[in-house]
């Protein structure tokens, strides 16, 4: 399991907190804030990376059913750790990632507003579901109904003022 975040702000209804997002490996149950590198504001994601192969719907229904939803790769720093992190486990070259063609636009399918792009060659594809090389951080269309490996998120925390909530 990992620890997905970068630093930025977050804002969300009237109030605002610091992003901090670092990778580090969960370790013996330890707590969110016990963790030394969190500040009093942050937002912590973690993730977990699928070895088994499944199509885009099948990854996506496995994630909602298990964890929380099929992981967005949102801003440039998610791609690159993941990028650093991936390569330590065994993956396939291309994952699915949550990310969806829908009503002529790509949106992610935890509703996180699309910021960052990182389309490869060719540009933004006009068809279903993104993969993402992760060896070059780049997404792309690809067959649904290829088996990859993918990402999901386990949890999703926001720290703000010394109260932590899950999102």
């Amino acid at each position: 399991m990992l620890y997905v975040a970068s630093w930025s702000w977050w804002n969300i209804v009237s109030f605002h907190c610091l992003l901090y997002h670092s990778v580090l490996i969960k370790r013996n149950g330890m707590t969110l804030k016990e963790h030394p590198f969190l500040p009093s504001s942050a937002m912590v994601v973690s993730v977990e990376v699928l070895s088994e192969s499944r199509t885009w719907e099948e990854a996506l229904e496995y994630c909602r059913a298990h964890h929380d939803d099929l992981a967005s790769v949102a801003p440039k720093t998610d791609v690159l750790l993941n990028q650093r992190e991936l390569p330590k486990h065994n993956t396939t070259e291309h994952i699915w990632i949550g990310l969806c063609f829908l009503s002529r636009d790509w949106l992610w399918v935890d509703r996180q507003v699309m910021d960052y792009a990182a389309w490869g060659e060719g540009g933004k594809p006009w068809c279903p579901h993104a993969k993402m090389k992760w060896t070059e951080g780049v997404w792309g269309a690809h067959d649904c109904e290829e088996k990859l490996n993918f990402l999901c998120f386990i949890h999703r925390y926001k720290i703000c003022n010394d109260k932590l909530s899950e999102l």
